[in-house]
């Protein structure tokens, strides 16, 4: 386990990464950055879906960067889902970076970019939303990691809370249920 994803998002000029993964795919991230043309001091934002390691390790590469996360997720949120000394020493790591913390849901970003709050698997998870062309996209974290969470109506792993994790899965359906209209599954 361990398999967070990184999206990159641009939208009206500024580069967005959701979440930045952990140590061991520190290469990967970096690789991948470059044949996007781009260096990490040229990411306008690094969203955190929450602060699990998968997801956050990497935010050091990220100094030129503003860090955003949701202020519930910054005060409760843990690296491993329970209370350890690491969770400690990673948010003193943030306080220290161009931390926002994010104190409402459906915070915009940019003018097509939201997050939304999808609580559950972490005590402060965000999901953003992205409107394209095609429809509303939904970059769901863990809170709606693949499809057989969304037949499920549960992540695998919860580490919150399972109702509103069910909640959150509810909310991100019912945002895009348009966009998965139009997707095929096999």
């Amino acid at each position: 386990m361990g398999a967070g994803s990184v999206t990159l998002i641009e939208d009206e000029g500024k580069r967005l990464l959701v979440d930045v993964g952990h140590f061991g795919n520190r290469d990967q991230l970096r690789t991948a950055l470059s044949k996007a043309g781009l260096e990490p001091r040229e990411v306008d934002y690094v969203v955190l879906t929450h602060i699990h390691w998968d997801h956050c390790l990497n935010v050091d590469m990220f100094t030129s960067s503003e860090i955003l996360t949701r202020d519930k997720e910054f005060n409760l949120g843990t690296l491993s889902g329970i209370r350890d000394v690491s969770t400690d020493s990673f948010k003193e790591l943030l306080k220290r970076m161009r931390l926002k913390l994010i104190s409402s849901d459906e915070f915009a970003l940019t003018k097509n970019v939201r997050t939304i709050d999808t609580f559950g698997h972490a005590p402060g998870h965000v999901s953003l939303t992205v409107t394209e062309p095609s429809g509303l996209v939904v970059v769901s974290g863990d809170a709606l990691p693949n499809l057989r969470a969304l037949k499920r109506g549960l992540p695998d792993f919860v580490f919150h809370d399972e109702t509103m994790a069910r909640t959150s899965i509810g909310r991100i359906y019912s945002t895009s249920r348009d966009t998965w209209k139009l997707m095929r599954w096999t």
